[in-house]
């Protein structure tokens, strides 16, 4: 475990991202130094994120899920139009799980490769926040979720911020 008198972080954000950073921090009047705003970016994007794979691949999971005994129930009972009966804990069958994680991993592979294709334009080195140190370096030894997925901590990082920036819902 490190630190937390190491929690400065490399980044290697896009030309794009750099310049969005930078007009939205004008457009805001802030006077907030670089790392707090890219802190912030994290903050709000991580939950909502795909790059938080963890939770994009449970979410795309329950969405085929759902999909899936909708059309199971629809085909059985065709006059229920409003779902009225409608059960959403009827167990899958194992035909339906295996192409569900197939079609899981292929989305995971997908937003992936799709995190790992932006750009390495801008270098940079920022302090994380506390909360965003804890985020990615749990304290109780537990593993970081996104650990199996990302090679180091800035990979994740930067690929929240990209997308982050792409979503644009908070800042």
């Amino acid at each position: 475990m490190t630190s937390r008198s190491e929690q400065r972080q490399h980044l290697n954000l896009s030309l794009h991202a750099r310049q969005v950073i930078e007009s939205d921090m004008s457009a805001f009047f802030l006077e907030q130094e670089l790392s707090g705003f890219i802190c912030r970016v994290i903050q709000c994007f991580a939950s909502e994120s795909d790059a938080s794979i963890t939770r994009a691949s449970r979410k795309r999971r329950n969405q085929l899920e759902r999909s899936v005994l909708t059309a199971r129930y629809r085909a059985s009972h065709p006059l229920d139009e409003n779902l009225d009966n409608f059960d959403p804990t009827v167990t899958l069958t194992d035909e339906e799980s295996r192409t569900i994680d197939s079609l899981v991993d292929d989305y995971v592979r997908q937003t992936l490769a799709r995190m790992s294709s932006y750009p390495r334009d801008v270098p940079m080195k920022i302090r994380l926040r506390n909360n965003i140190y804890d985020m990615v370096h749990p304290a109780n030894g537990s593993d970081w979720p996104e650990g199996r997925y990302y090679a180091t901590a800035g990979d994740y990082l930067k690929a929240v911020v990209e997308d982050g920036l792409i979503l644009k819902r908070c800042v």
